[in-house]
């Protein structure tokens, strides 16, 4: 029960208690005479009206007035859990009845944050500390301008594999707090989906609430599907491997752009080398628990017995990849290159999904919706641009508009050497010969001795690129951050000029799902 019903429940409990206590005082006669049976009748229908009102008085939701306009919750977002979480959150405060409503962070600027009472941000960090493209716009909209009398607050969503962790999130409190902003509680930062960090930022939540027991969960639950099948699609690469991964279950739901978030797992191995180093013994329910967590350092649990351990273990960083596939080819396709950590151990995600699970079994697995990624009408033309296991996201894509049988779709696409990372190549061929793909262009970087990039095939294709703008294509480009993407924005942005450039991204027909 929140404060405000308390508060009304006692006031009513102090009137009724008033009423009592003046009765006391009434010494003569009530009435001269008892009342008759009609006016009995009439009284308590007044009465039983009167409480009817007041059960309605303490259910009935706050209404936000004119002086009161709520509380803003404004998200940056590159793979869509940002906006999901603040949906969520405005979702849950109204229905604990608050005025609440979440927009993207560039529809927002000083004077609608002071408009608002509270405002809370939420907003993930890209690359080494990059904003989410869409937020571009924010901070600098906030320079030389006052926010005194706003409250706010950040959830920083991040990963702390990046050196920059949650820094996006971190200049925005930053920035709130130079424009005189006032901190409602303190950040909280997120690393790569940490549920104990979202309980704690839900709590913060029922707080803003009066204490409310808030009805809509913070994520949907994770749900098992069967590892189908996986191959290497790059065997004698000079690259990392490349893996696709088959997932099934009875039913299937998603779009083209859509992400599939990944719980691992702990080798088997190495929760068997962790409990030999401890001298513990384990139970299947209390490995399947080790095999989901961070595993402490064995020498700082000595003395305690397992379950202490476990009661105080964190759970193991989910792992987001674009969807490949979509739901009428009967199965989610993922496509994971392996990585490496700096003892040689092969990541987690990737030796989860490639090496360690066994073929068969369950893989905890969630869809989220990723609107900004999703595709335009079966009218408008594409130009998908990606590199590396980038195709993933492209190729989901273009299965969804052969099904439509959309056809106006520009493909271009890099990787090492064409004998062994076209990834999909039979598929891409094939819908460029049924007329799908209108252009497939491809670089393969070692494939001659000056290396040549996607965005050296991009340049080339300039004309092409200002003709396919013109006549209303979007732009999609999906993979590497820290190479690809930066550099066929430069060969945007020289071909198109930044004006153009810039009202595409308004627009939302320049979109990228870079990592």
């Amino acid at each position: 029960m929140s404060r405000t019903r308390i508060g009304n429940s006692l006031l009513l409990l102090l009137l009724a208690g008033a009423a009592l206590a003046l009765a006391r005082w009434q010494t003569a006669p009530w009435w001269q005479g008892a009342p008759g049976s009609t006016r009995v009748l009439l009284a308590l229908l007044v009465a039983l009206a009167f409480g009817g009102v007041c059960v309605l008085c303490l259910r009935r939701p706050r209404i936000a007035t004119d002086t009161d306009s709520g509380i803003l919750l404004l998200w940056g977002s590159q793979t869509g859990f940002a906006m999901q979480l603040a949906e969520q959150g405005a979702a849950a405060l109204k229905q604990a009845g608050l005025a609440a409503h979440a927009m993207p962070l560039e529809a927002a600027d000083a004077a609608l944050l002071r408009a608002h009472r509270r405002v809370l941000l939420i907003a993930s960090t890209t690359g080494e500390g990059d904003c989410p493209d869409h937020a571009a716009g924010f901070l600098p909209g906030l320079q030389n301008q006052t926010l005194a009398g706003v409250e706010y607050a950040v959830l920083a969503l991040g990963d702390s594999r990046y050196q920059q962790f949650c820094a996006y999130g971190k200049q925005l409190d930053e920035a709130m707090r130079a424009a005189g902003a006032s901190v409602l509680f303190a950040r909280i930062e997120v690393d790569a989906g940490n549920p104990k960090a979202l309980a704690a930022w839900q709590h913060q939540l029922s707080c803003l609430a009066g204490d409310a027991e808030l009805a809509a969960p913070l994520l949907p639950e994770y749900q098992a599907w069967r590892l189908q099948a996986r191959h290497c699609l790059n065997p004698g690469s000079v690259g990392d491997a490349a893996w696709q991964i088959s997932l099934t279950r009875e039913a299937m739901h998603w779009q083209a752009g859509d992400v599939a978030v990944i719980a691992p797992r702990n080798a088997p191995e190495r929760v068997r080398t962790w409990l030999a180093a401890t001298g513990l013994m384990a139970d299947a329910a209390q490995q399947a628990a080790l095999a989901a967590a961070r595993l402490p350092d064995p020498q700082q649990v000595v003395g305690q017995n397992l379950e202490e351990i476990i009661a105080q273990l964190v759970p193991l960083p989910m792992r987001e990849y674009s969807i490949a596939s979509i739901p009428a080819e009967g199965e989610l396709r993922l496509l994971v290159r392996q990585t490496f950590d700096q003892q040689g151990q092969l990541g987690l995600g990737s030796g989860w999904l490639s090496t360690y699970a066994e073929v068969g079994s369950d893989i905890w697995l969630r869809v989220r919706s990723n609107p900004a990624f999703h595709a335009p009408g079966a009218d408008t033309p594409m130009i998908l641009i990606g590199s590396g296991t980038g195709i993933a996201g492209l190729r989901a894509h273009l299965a969804a508009r052969a099904e439509l049988g959309a056809h106006r779709n520009w493909l271009l696409f890099g990787e090492r050497e064409k004998a062994h990372d076209f990834h999909f190549r039979a598929e891409l061929e094939h819908w460029q010969q049924a007329g799908i793909i209108t252009h497939l262009d491809t670089a393969f970087s070692r494939d001659s001795a000056t290396r040549r990039y996607v965005q050296h095939v991009l340049a080339e294709q300039a004309e092409r690129l200002r003709e396919w703008v013109a006549q209303g294509a979007v732009i999609y480009v999906c993979g590497s951050l820290e190479r690809m993407a930066p550099a066929v924005d430069a060969v945007i942005l020289q071909t198109l000029g930044k004006p153009l450039h810039d009202q595409l991204q308004a627009e939302g027909r320049y979109r990228r799902e870079v990592y």
